[in-house]
């Protein structure tokens, strides 16, 4: 009899998994990254125990069909390239294709979406990495996600996260990075963040922790042949101690 054994599905799913999400603030990271590639320009975000709990994110980008729908939870199942060669030109957060599957098999997951000219919305529930409800849902422009009781299939992951004040650190650390990187409105519950209207405002406490401290907003262009270049942003004093 051989040794070496092809594993089931649902073993190399939740491996797969642990390879992609790490934590809480991994699953808010994509979900929020794969809003942001369909088009969003409003993000509502809603936390529950640090993450643990409940994450939602729904967005008002171009939304899926039934088929789109169905195909994004399978593995390296992805709409940002066709060919090797599309890795060259990606203008994406991501293009693997392996973050609703892997959040999927650690997670209960409901997600629902709408695209624009279809006759209503669809829903797609399950639990670890499993379909269990396929149902219309309401025409509500984009798409909804919602990840609860992450990692309640893998105790022993679960076991390994921090404390709740630990782990929502991570979670507003990974919140602050995209919102410093990309312009979007956010609309965040009261146990994440206060309402952030756009990408500055996002940026200041993130760069001014203490009440003295200063960020000072410039903006750079560089001519050049291709069309030029142009620069924005804050620039902030760190502190020794810091």
């Amino acid at each position: 009899m051989p040794e070496i054994k092809v594993l089931p599905e649902d073993v190399v799913s939740k491996i797969a998994a642990g390879e992609v999400i790490e934590r809480p603030a991994s699953v808010l990271k994509e979900l929020i990254e794969n809003s942001l590639d369909a088009g969003a320009a409003k993000i509502e975000i809603e936390i529950k125990k640090a993450g643990r709990g409940l994450i939602r994110v729904h967005d008002d980008g171009r939304g899926m069909d039934r088929e789109d729908l169905r195909l994004a939870l399978g593995r390296h199942a992805t709409s940002k390239l066709n060919v090797f060669d599309d890795l060259y030109s990606l203008a994406t957060f991501g293009f693997r294709g392996e973050a609703l599957y892997s959040i999927f098999a650690v997670s209960r997951l409901k997600m629902s979406s709408f695209r624009a000219g279809a006759a209503s919305g669809f829903a797609i529930e399950g639990e670890g990495g499993r379909v269990v409800a396929e149902l219309p849902a309401p025409p509500v422009t984009g798409t909804t996600i919602e990840a609860a009781d992450l990692f309640f299939n893998t105790p022993v992951r679960r076991k390994f996260l921090r404390t709740t004040a630990t782990e929502f650190g991570h979670v507003s650390e990974a919140y602050t990075r995209i919102a410093l990187a990309a312009e979007f409105a956010t609309s965040c519950a009261a146990a994440t963040a206060a309402p952030l209207p756009d990408s500055m405002p996002r940026a200041k406490p993130a760069l001014t922790p203490t009440p003295s401290a200063c960020a000072f907003p410039f903006a750079c262009v560089k001519a050049a042949r291709s069309g030029g270049a142009a620069l924005t942003g804050l620039l902030s004093v760190v502190s020794a101690a810091a």
